[in-house]
């Protein structure tokens, strides 16, 4: 790509198994999980030390993992359920990097209402939309495009992929995605 070839980018390679990495994302993972224990009002020791240093250690270093799946937890109503999901589910051990946050993006996407045919019909046209534009569409422009369709709540489809897309809370805010993989 040409953005790698500018004399003003500087490639950097960061060493996920790295101390400092690991630091990095225990941090974040620690500091994530205080904000939805504030922003719901849930016991201040949820999720509990070892679930915690499970999630710490199931990112195998990965912010882009341990993002996707503390914003699902933070989406869901039945966070206790999908935890305990994600404990039991995608070990990334032994898995590339791209394998692992691809395995955790279906395992987000399992959780959709895909036997609900209007949650599926409201999903195919959000991200049709986005994936069509050129350019990154708010939830207000994809909405606007629907104006006909009665019912149709383009912020309410995109909160269910919350951990998927970035943008989708302000109506005015470009949403994108956060992984190429999703345009699988």
């Amino acid at each position: 790509s040409s953005l790698f070839r500018s004399r003003h980018t500087v490639t950097c390679h960061i060493d996920i198994s790295g101390t400092s990495n690991l630091e990095d994302v225990a941090l974040y993972v620690r500091h994530r999980l205080s904000q939805i224990v504030e922003e719901h009002d849930l016991p201040a020791t949820w999720p509990g030390e070892s679930a915690t240093q499970q999630l710490i250690e199931r990112s195998g270093g990965l912010f882009q993992w341990a993002a996707a799946v503390l914003a699902s937890l933070d989406a869901d109503p039945y966070r206790d359920r999908r935890l305990a999901e994600f404990l039991s589910g995608v070990y990334l051990q032994g898995m590339s990097p791209e394998e692992s946050v691809r395995k955790v993006y279906v395992q987000i996407l399992s959780t959709c209402r895909s036997k609900d045919a209007y949650f599926v019909e409201g999903y195919q046209k959000v991200m049709g939309t986005i994936l069509a534009t050129k350019s990154p569409v708010s939830i207000s422009a994809i909405q606007s495009f629907y104006r006909d369709h009665t019912g149709f709540r383009a912020g309410e489809i995109l909160s269910q992929f919350g951990s998927l897309v970035h943008g989708w809370r302000q109506s005015d805010s470009p949403v994108q995605m956060l992984h190429q993989s999703l345009r699988e």
